[in-house]
């Protein structure tokens, strides 16, 4: 008797408390149709602190079907890529079964998504903001761009306070959103895309707001440097220090050029932007205008590939200090300066704080001159 009642009631524990089980997440499941790749290599891709890594990878049937499996901590935006076809799939994933279909055609455009409650949000964001102030501000800087060309400054002005309008209400509907999905992986996710668009306060607010739930999150993570960055680069900030080597593989540190007496020019560029390019014979005329005048240069490249860059210096001869982080973009120096588009330039004083900061030569040239002349 009392063994049937010990049974019964270890029976009864697990039904309720689940004792002897753990709770098991059911994970992920993509089922895919890309019927204008049969037999091709597909991979399944998400970002990382690091950067954009494969998560799993398969290869499509001769009917053009794939399948991926997994489990996430929460769901992640992802990208779908076909062997090395510059077209891709990007879409939320969750720990649900997601289903995706393309035409044969459509070279992996316009995919049919179903399964995901965060894409089905997401693709409503998108619409709204797309059809309600996107196309609108479009249509209306067309406008104004012909009324400047044909010197209707009237024309231009009105347009250009109803861009205002327009940008402000696009802001505000993208700000609701934000708070409507603070318990989501939405929130933080929109905004590192708006956040440019807010001042300090707004976005501090904002990001405060969000779920304790979303903090380990690669989302949020991402925003609280960019505002880490944003307070470190302000002007009556201190340089930041690093160490990167230059074209024979000296490493130099910043604390060794900044703070010298002389003010620095901070130079972040690439060998693959034109504009960085299309800008080097006015840095060079401006490092010779003013270097007798206590102005020193420092150019950090953030190009991957060390040979382009080599070449790149060596034909544009720039005489000033070159460094090279092969972290790119995606590097640590780049994100402490909170770069997101070149060229970027910081004006350092004398003691090696921030006086402000520009993205053109041209921007360089005018601080320049006010500082001097």
């Amino acid at each position: 008797m009392k063994e049937k009642y010990f049974l019964k009631l270890l029976f009864l524990l697990i039904s309720v408390f689940g004792i002897g089980s753990c709770k098991h997440n059911p994970g992920f499941e993509i089922n895919g149709e890309f019927p204008a790749y049969p037999g091709a290599s597909v991979s399944l891709m998400h970002e990382t602190v690091a950067g954009w890594e494969v998560i799993s990878k398969t290869r499509l049937d001769t009917k053009g079907f794939f399948r991926f499996s997994g489990e996430l901590d929460y769901p992640e935006y992802v990208y779908i890529t076909v062997d090395n076809n510059r077209q891709f799939v990007r879409f939320f994933l969750e720990n649900k079964l997601i289903k995706i279909k393309v035409d044969k055609d459509s070279l992996l455009r316009d995919p049919e998504i179903t399964g995901s409650e965060i894409q089905e949000k997401f693709n409503e964001f998108e619409q709204v903001n797309k059809t309600m102030y996107s196309d609108t501000l479009a249509a209306i800087y067309k406008h104004w761009q012909l009324a400047n060309r044909i010197g209707d400054k009237q024309t231009a002005a009105e347009l250009d306070s109803l861009r205002s309008v327009f940008f402000k209400r696009k802001l505000d509907y993208q700000i609701d959103f934000v708070k409507n999905n603070s318990d989501n992986i939405l929130a933080p996710f929109i905004l590192n895309l708006i956040y440019t668009d807010l001042d300090m306060i707004a976005l501090t607010q904002l990001t405060n707001q969000l779920e304790p739930g979303l903090d380990s999150t690669l989302y949020v993570l991402q925003i609280k440097q960019k505002i880490h960055a944003i307070n470190a680069t302000k002007p009556g900030q201190a340089f930041l220090d690093f160490s990167l080597p230059d074209s024979i593989a000296n490493k130099f540190s910043l604390s060794d050029l900044a703070g010298s007496g002389n003010l620095l020019i901070l130079d972040f560029w690439a060998s693959w932007s034109g504009k960085c390019l299309l800008e080097t014979d006015l840095k060079r005329d401006l490092y010779n205008k003013y270097f007798e005048r206590g102005v020193d240069f420092v150019s950090v490249s953030l190009d991957v590939n060390k040979i382009k860059w080599l070449k790149t210096i060596d034909e544009f001869k720039m005489p000033w200090i070159q460094l090279i982080d092969e972290q790119g973009p995606r590097g640590l120096v780049a994100k402490e300066y909170l770069i997101t588009g070149l060229p970027v330039k910081f004006i350092l004083d004398q003691e090696g704080r921030i006086i402000s900061k520009v993205q053109t030569a041209e921007e360089l040239e005018s601080e320049l001159k006010a500082i001097f002349e």
